[in-house]
Parts: structure tokens; C-alpha cells; sequence
């Protein structure tokens, strides 16, 4: 059964400068389970710049999987200590990407959880610097 939840997102990223560019916002979303495997969906909105973006998150085996779906799509896989290549597409061509987690934390109930991750960033073969996402979520209530 899915759980109607309020999900709290925080994304930091930090440029090989050094320079850093922090998001935060709150959006609603839905907490379920499928055959084993636990997922969290929401919708961001423009205030990440993308346009209108679905995310889909997804937790087998403590190994987490992103797939992002909107104007840039792409599948990111996050296994602690293991690097994982993929495809980040955007409207102006593909883009080769692979990540490194440095943090892969979850704890998901039905009603809350959180998910931390950290990890460096390759764009094209190239260092891109090292991210961070946070996003805790919690059961909506009526007041809501």
C-alpha cells in the first residue's frame, strides 16, 4: 500500500573550484513497496531549474537507484564503494557520467525515512566535483 508523504530534498553540489551550489525544497510524494524492492517518487518543479522533473527512487539490497524523467534524464545507481557509468540525456545531446558513492545512508518505514548520499561526479571522463542529496520524507497528515 502507498503512503502519501512530504518529502524534504536538499542537494549540494561542489565544484572542482571548490564553489558550491545548495537546493532545498519541499514537494509531495509516495512511499510504496513492490516485491521486495522500496521506492520513493516525487515531482520537483522548476525550482531546481530543470522544468518539470519526476523522480523515482529505489532501494533492493541497501543498493539505491535514481531515475530522473523530464527535460534531463538519467538512471544513476549508487552501490556502496562501487562506481557506476551511465547516461545523463539532455536536449542539446547525451552525456556520459559515472559516480562514486562516498555516502550511501538509508532508513525507510512506511510513515518517514531519510536517504544520504555523497559522491563524486565524472561528466565526460572529466572530474565534476562531489555531490550530496539529502532527503528525509514523512507520513502527510490531514493539516496538510
Amino acid at each position: 500500500m502507498a503512503s502519501d508523504v512530504m518529502v524534504s530534498i536538499i542537494g549540494e553540489q561542489t565544484n572542482p573550484n571548490g564553489e558550491i551550489n545548495r537546493i532545498e525544497m519541499m514537494t509531495e510524494g509516495r512511499v510504496y513497496e513492490d516485491k521486495g524492492v522500496r521506492y520513493i517518487e516525487y515531482d520537483e518543479q522548476e525550482a531546481l531549474g530543470t522544468g518539470y522533473m519526476r523522480t523515482q527512487l529505489s532501494v533492493a539490497g541497501g543498493v539505491i537507484s535514481l531515475v530522473r524523467q523530464g527535460q534531463n534524464t538519467t538512471h544513476m545507481v549508487f552501490a556502496p564503494g562501487k562506481k557506476s557509468y551511465n547516461t545523463y540525456y539532455t536536449p542539446v545531446g547525451t552525456m556520459e557520467m559515472s559516480i562514486f558513492p562516498t555516502l550511501v545512508h538509508l532508513e525507510m518505514g512506511e510513515e518517514e525515512g531519510e536517504v544520504e548520499l555523497e559522491y563524486q561526479l565524472e561528466l565526460g571522463g572529466h572530474y565534476a566535483g562531489t555531490n550530496m542529496l539529502s532527503l528525509v520524507y514523512h507520513k502527510k497528515t490531514a493539516a496538510m
